[in-house]
């Protein structure tokens, strides 16, 4: 319905009491009885606290952004930023017969793009806030599934969420994952370990390929570098890279949209400079099995109770494969093969070595004293 944001840290108070508005079952309301409560609402809480930024509307599938800034301009209704949800599966909610004007698998960025063209000719500079996001796609057969979808517990939905959270990364302020935890109660509570609920965690904790995306993207902080590219990528395919001065990071995935052609892995050369002389290079890779636990336990049999072994297992697939490799001082630049398949994210970083551990500590004097306890044989 609306979110609430302090500038001060200590008073940060987000709050979304009604998402989805303008779609039942969450609403049954009119357009027009969310005008007279939001025009209520910002005034209300500014009386109590001025600081307070208030925005809206929070609807499903981006509904209601330009009338919803029109209305506040017109009543002078204050609006500190535009919510808004919208969910890659909305396209066939939205055109059924299939005339969307995106090209399929596009559809997510799409909204992203016309949201941000919106915002910015009506009110120039505010905030965008994406406050409900996930893979949900279309099943097999054009099938849409908001209950039971496996694109947000598969490898599948890792890529996903890297190639829009760059692919959005200049279109908002901030993307709110829906939602952190599969111990969420919205059509019942999931009982079996993979049930295609929302959660970037398992009801067991178990980390799915899209909390690792996230925590991935979060990395990726620092400069942007510009990216040199022999030839076009491979449908679905990207690359983003960034640089500290700390560190040079790059993250590739191959995530190809339902209309692309592109269904075998991506094969290329990565060449990285090196300015920190002696470093390390770190590799962080997302793919089945390895970051992704739910085709590890499609292929368990899809068992309901876990017992040790088994969530064990799980719990050990659902981390990502890491590598490293030492880089020597003369080396001004890092070649590195790549070989990405399909649904899978690679993130490479290169750092400084770190200077070589001491030996333990120990003063000449105590040695000393120990040799002469321990007598003649403990000497070397």
């Amino acid at each position: 319905m609306f979110l609430l944001t302090s500038p001060s840290p200590i008073r940060v108070n987000p709050s979304e009491p009604c998402g989805g508005i303008c779609m039942p079952p969450h609403a049954t309301g009119t357009r027009e009885e969310y005008w007279q409560l939001y025009d209520h609402a910002p005034r209300a809480l500014k009386s109590i606290d001025g600081q307070l930024h208030v925005g809206g509307p929070a609807t499903a599938q981006a509904a209601w952004i330009p009338e919803f800034l029109e209305h506040c301009r017109q009543t002078q209704t204050p609006a500190a930023f535009v919510t808004m949800h919208s969910y890659p599966q909305d396209e066939f909610a939205l055109y059924p017969k299939g005339e969307s004007p995106s090209t399929k698998g596009d559809f997510l960025k799409d909204v992203f793009q016309r949201a941000w063209e919106t915002v910015e000719a009506l009110a120039p500079g505010m905030e965008i806030h994406w406050t409900e996001w996930n893979p949900l796609s279309m099943g097999p057969g054009g099938k849409v599934d908001w209950v039971h979808n496996p694109a947000v517990d598969s490898a599948y939905g890792g890529a996903f969420v890297a190639r829009h959270c760059v692919e959005a990364d200049d279109l908002c302020e901030s993307m709110a994952y829906w939602t952190a935890s599969d111990i969420f109660e919205e059509l019942g509570m999931p009982h079996a370990p993979f049930t295609g609920t929302y959660g970037l965690l398992t009801i067991h904790g178990i980390p799915k390929a899209t909390f690792h995306a996230m925590a991935l993207v979060k990395r990726m902080e620092g400069e942007r570098l510009k990216i040199e590219l022999p030839q076009l990528l491979p449908p679905g395919c990207g690359v983003v890279a960034t640089r500290t001065h700390e560190s040079i990071r790059v993250l590739l995935w191959n995530s190809p949209r339902p209309s692309d052609p592109q269904t075998s892995a991506w094969k290329c050369s990565l060449s990285l400079p090196n300015p920190f002389g002696r470093a390390i290079l770190v590799s962080t890779r997302l793919g089945d099995g390895s970051g992704s636990a739910d085709e590890t336990w499609t292929a368990m049999g899809r068992p309901h109770n876990l017992s040790p072994i088994e969530e064990k297992l799980l719990q050990t697939h659902a981390q990502p494969a890491m590598g490293f490799q030492m880089i020597e001082d003369s080396a001004a630049a890092v070649e590195i093969p790549i070989e990405l398949g399909v649904n899978e994210v690679l993130s490479v970083e290169i750092l400084a070595a770190g200077a070589q551990g001491p030996k333990k500590g120990a003063k000449l004097a105590d040695i000393a004293i120990w040799d002469a306890g321990m007598g003649e044989a403990a000497k070397p």
